[in-house]
C-alpha cells in the first residue's frame, strides 16, 4: 500500500517550501512598509518603479527576496513581538521543518511532539534552544527508525 496517497494533489516539499518562503516575505515586506510608515501611494509607486506592478501579490520570489534585502541592506531590521528571535532559533526551526518533510506524516508528528516537548501549539512559537534542540533528537530517532524499518 506504500505510495497509495502519492497522488497529483500532495504538495511536493519544494512546492510547500516555495509557498512557505513566499508569505514570510510577503509579511515581511508589509511589515516593512508598516515599520517605515511607508504610504499605500508612496509603496505602490516603489513596486511600480522597481517591478513594473502595482501588488507585492505580482512579485515573484526572487523580486521579493531583493526587495526585502534592499530594504535590509538600507538599515530596517524586524521586530520581534517578544524581543529579538536568535539565530540559532531560528535555524532549529529551519532544521526541524525539513526533517518533518523527510517523515511518513512528520508535520502532523511535529505538531503533537512540539505540544509535547516545547509545551506549544506550534514549533513557530518555541523560543527555547534547548527544547528545540530536543525535539531534532526525537525527530532524528524516528527517522532512523523509519529508514532503518525501511518506511522512510
Amino acid at each position: 500500500m506504500k505510495g497509495a496517497f502519492s497522488g497529483s494533489s500532495a504538495r511536493s516539499p519544494d512546492r510547500y517550501d516555495r509557498e512557505s518562503e513566499r508569505k514570510r516575505l510577503l509579511a515581511l515586506l508589509h511589515i516593512a512598509k508598516s515599520d517605515l510608515k511607508w504610504s499605500d501611494e508612496y509603496y505602490r509607486s516603489l513596486l511600480d518603479g522597481c517591478f513594473a506592478v502595482s501588488t507585492s501579490a505580482a512579485l515573484s520570489n526572487d523580486q521579493l527576496r531583493a526587495i526585502v534585502a534592499a530594504i535590509r541592506n538600507r538599515g530596517w531590521k524586524p521586530k520581534s513581538r517578544s524581543g529579538d528571535v536568535d539565530e540559532q532559533v531560528l535555524a532549529l526551526r529551519r532544521r526541524i521543518e525539513n526533517m518533518a518533510l523527510q517523515l511518513n506524516t512528520g508535520r502532523e508528528r511535529v505538531r503533537g511532539l512540539s505540544k509535547s516537548i516545547c509545551g506549544t501549539e506550534s514549533v513557530n512559537w518555541c523560543c527555547d534552544t534547548a527544547k528545540l534542540k530536543r525535539l531534532l533528537a526525537v525527530l532524528g530517532n524516528i527517522y532512523r527508525t523509519e529508514r532503518e524499518s525501511g518506511t522512510a
